[in-house]
Protein backbone atom coordinates (compact mmCIF):
# COMPACT_ATOMS: atom_id res chain seq x y z
CA UNK A 1 0.00 0.00 0.00
CA UNK A 2 3.04 2.24 -0.51
CA UNK A 3 2.21 3.31 -4.13
CA UNK A 4 1.25 6.90 -3.89
CA UNK A 5 -2.25 7.40 -4.41
CA UNK A 6 -3.25 3.65 -2.93
CA UNK A 7 -4.81 5.39 0.19
CA UNK A 8 -7.25 7.36 -1.91
CA UNK A 9 -9.37 4.38 -3.48
CA UNK A 10 -12.42 3.39 -2.30
CA UNK A 11 -11.39 -0.11 -1.19
CA UNK A 12 -8.40 1.24 0.96
CA UNK A 13 -11.15 3.78 2.20
CA UNK A 14 -13.91 0.96 2.99
CA UNK A 15 -11.01 -1.34 4.54
CA UNK A 16 -11.90 -3.89 1.51
CA UNK A 17 -8.48 -4.73 0.78
CA UNK A 18 -7.65 -8.25 1.86
CA UNK A 19 -3.99 -9.64 1.86
CA UNK A 20 -2.79 -12.55 0.17
CA UNK A 21 1.22 -13.76 1.43
CA UNK A 22 3.18 -13.29 -1.26
CA UNK A 23 4.77 -16.90 -1.13
CA UNK A 24 1.71 -18.59 -1.65
CA UNK A 25 0.83 -16.67 -5.27
CA UNK A 26 4.58 -15.82 -6.49
CA UNK A 27 5.95 -19.35 -5.63
CA UNK A 28 6.80 -21.24 -8.78
CA UNK A 29 4.94 -24.65 -9.52
CA UNK A 30 1.38 -25.33 -9.47
CA UNK A 31 1.29 -24.73 -5.48
CA UNK A 32 1.02 -20.99 -6.69
CA UNK A 33 -2.65 -22.35 -8.29
CA UNK A 34 -3.65 -24.94 -5.47
CA UNK A 35 -2.51 -22.55 -2.26
CA UNK A 36 -3.38 -19.21 -3.95
CA UNK A 37 -6.28 -20.46 -4.64
CA UNK A 38 -7.15 -22.08 -1.79
CA UNK A 39 -6.60 -18.34 0.05
CA UNK A 40 -8.50 -16.50 -2.68
CA UNK A 41 -11.53 -18.98 -2.26
CA UNK A 42 -11.46 -18.61 2.07
CA UNK A 43 -11.59 -14.92 1.18
CA UNK A 44 -14.42 -14.98 -1.18
CA UNK A 45 -16.54 -17.23 0.68
CA UNK A 46 -16.02 -15.15 3.96
CA UNK A 47 -17.04 -11.95 1.15
CA UNK A 48 -20.21 -13.57 -0.18
CA UNK A 49 -21.57 -15.11 3.37
CA UNK A 50 -20.77 -11.72 5.61
CA UNK A 51 -19.92 -9.11 3.47
CA UNK A 52 -16.28 -9.39 4.44
CA UNK A 53 -13.46 -11.44 4.86
CA UNK A 54 -12.71 -11.55 9.14
CA UNK A 55 -8.84 -10.71 10.02
CA UNK A 56 -8.57 -12.07 12.96
CA UNK A 57 -10.95 -14.23 16.14
CA UNK A 58 -9.93 -14.19 19.60
CA UNK A 59 -11.93 -17.01 22.10
CA UNK A 60 -10.48 -18.05 25.39
CA UNK A 61 -8.69 -21.49 24.98
CA UNK A 62 -10.91 -24.75 25.94
CA UNK A 63 -11.17 -25.27 29.88
CA UNK A 64 -9.82 -21.36 30.34
CA UNK A 65 -11.36 -18.66 31.80
CA UNK A 66 -8.71 -16.49 30.94
CA UNK A 67 -6.79 -15.07 27.66
CA UNK A 68 -7.13 -15.37 23.68
CA UNK A 69 -6.42 -17.29 21.12
CA UNK A 70 -5.96 -15.57 17.68
CA UNK A 71 -6.61 -17.53 14.64
CA UNK A 72 -9.14 -16.88 11.55
CA UNK A 73 -12.50 -18.42 11.46
CA UNK A 74 -11.92 -21.41 9.30
CA UNK A 75 -9.51 -22.39 11.96
CA UNK A 76 -11.70 -22.39 14.68
CA UNK A 77 -13.75 -24.55 12.87
CA UNK A 78 -11.61 -26.88 11.08
CA UNK A 79 -9.20 -27.38 14.06
CA UNK A 80 -9.90 -25.81 16.77
CA UNK A 81 -13.98 -26.72 17.36
CA UNK A 82 -13.44 -29.99 16.40
CA UNK A 83 -10.27 -30.79 18.90
CA UNK A 84 -12.56 -29.42 21.21
CA UNK A 85 -14.91 -32.71 21.14
CA UNK A 86 -12.15 -34.61 22.16
CA UNK A 87 -8.49 -35.46 22.00
CA UNK A 88 -8.89 -39.17 21.18
CA UNK A 89 -10.46 -39.63 17.72
CA UNK A 90 -11.45 -42.88 18.00
CA UNK A 91 -13.01 -42.39 21.62
CA UNK A 92 -14.95 -38.97 19.82
CA UNK A 93 -15.93 -41.29 16.43
CA UNK A 94 -17.17 -43.79 18.82
CA UNK A 95 -19.20 -41.05 21.24
CA UNK A 96 -20.38 -39.08 17.98
CA UNK A 97 -21.98 -42.85 16.20
CA UNK A 98 -23.10 -43.70 19.72
CA UNK A 99 -25.35 -40.62 19.60
CA UNK A 100 -27.47 -41.59 15.87
CA UNK A 101 -30.74 -42.55 16.20
CA UNK A 102 -31.74 -44.45 13.77
CA UNK A 103 -34.35 -41.86 12.24
CA UNK A 104 -31.28 -39.60 11.97
CA UNK A 105 -29.21 -42.13 9.99
CA UNK A 106 -32.21 -42.68 7.90
CA UNK A 107 -32.26 -38.82 6.63
CA UNK A 108 -28.59 -38.35 6.78
CA UNK A 109 -28.74 -41.50 4.19
CA UNK A 110 -31.01 -39.78 1.39
CA UNK A 111 -30.28 -36.61 -0.82
CA UNK A 112 -26.85 -35.98 -2.92
CA UNK A 113 -23.84 -34.51 -2.39
CA UNK A 114 -25.43 -31.06 -3.99
CA UNK A 115 -28.23 -31.42 -1.47
CA UNK A 116 -25.53 -31.76 1.61
CA UNK A 117 -23.34 -28.85 0.27
CA UNK A 118 -26.27 -27.15 -0.05
CA UNK A 119 -27.52 -27.90 3.69
CA UNK A 120 -23.73 -27.24 5.00
CA UNK A 121 -23.96 -23.52 3.24
CA UNK A 122 -27.09 -22.88 5.15
CA UNK A 123 -25.53 -24.09 8.17
CA UNK A 124 -22.65 -21.97 7.54
CA UNK A 125 -24.69 -19.01 7.02
CA UNK A 126 -26.74 -19.36 9.88
CA UNK A 127 -24.10 -20.18 12.44
CA UNK A 128 -20.53 -19.53 11.70
CA UNK A 129 -21.03 -16.54 9.68
CA UNK A 130 -24.93 -15.15 11.20
CA UNK A 131 -24.14 -15.53 15.13
CA UNK A 132 -20.24 -14.17 14.54
CA UNK A 133 -20.20 -10.90 16.92
CA UNK A 134 -19.36 -7.33 15.51
CA UNK A 135 -15.95 -7.18 15.41
CA UNK A 136 -13.93 -5.23 18.17
CA UNK A 137 -10.74 -3.54 18.13
CA UNK A 138 -8.41 -3.64 15.08
CA UNK A 139 -11.34 -5.63 13.34
CA UNK A 140 -10.96 -8.63 15.56
CA UNK A 141 -13.11 -10.57 17.01
CA UNK A 142 -14.01 -12.28 20.31
CA UNK A 143 -16.38 -15.19 20.19
CA UNK A 144 -18.79 -15.59 23.02
CA UNK A 145 -19.05 -18.74 24.80
CA UNK A 146 -22.96 -18.93 23.32
CA UNK A 147 -21.31 -18.81 19.68
CA UNK A 148 -18.54 -21.42 20.70
CA UNK A 149 -21.22 -23.83 22.15
CA UNK A 150 -23.34 -23.33 19.31
CA UNK A 151 -20.19 -24.00 16.93
CA UNK A 152 -19.28 -27.28 19.29
CA UNK A 153 -22.68 -28.58 18.91
CA UNK A 154 -22.48 -27.75 14.60
CA UNK A 155 -19.17 -29.31 14.69
CA UNK A 156 -20.43 -32.58 16.22
CA UNK A 157 -23.57 -32.58 14.05
CA UNK A 158 -21.50 -32.13 10.84
CA UNK A 159 -19.11 -35.15 11.69
CA UNK A 160 -21.65 -37.56 12.59
CA UNK A 161 -23.71 -36.43 9.06
CA UNK A 162 -20.40 -36.58 6.95
CA UNK A 163 -19.87 -40.22 8.91
CA UNK A 164 -23.09 -41.66 7.66
CA UNK A 165 -23.11 -39.85 4.70
CA UNK A 166 -19.78 -41.22 3.75
CA UNK A 167 -20.95 -44.83 4.80
CA UNK A 168 -23.65 -44.25 2.32
CA UNK A 169 -22.06 -43.71 -0.39
CA UNK A 170 -19.28 -46.47 0.18
CA UNK A 171 -21.87 -48.73 0.44
CA UNK A 172 -23.72 -47.93 -2.64
CA UNK A 173 -20.64 -48.19 -4.46
CA UNK A 174 -19.72 -51.46 -3.14
CA UNK A 175 -23.21 -52.72 -4.12
CA UNK A 176 -22.17 -51.21 -7.74
CA UNK A 177 -18.85 -52.80 -7.80
CA UNK A 178 -20.52 -55.78 -6.85
CA UNK A 179 -23.05 -56.40 -9.55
Amino acid sequence: MARPGVDRTPAVQRQDVYEIKSPLMLQPGPAALTDGLAELQRISVDIALIGFAPPGLKTPPPNSSSGNHPGNLHHYWDVEFVERLGADPRQVAATLSGEISEAQRHEWSSGTPADWAMETFALARRDAYGLLPRPGDQSTYTLSPAYTKQAEQDVALQLSRAGIRLAFVLNQALVAAAN
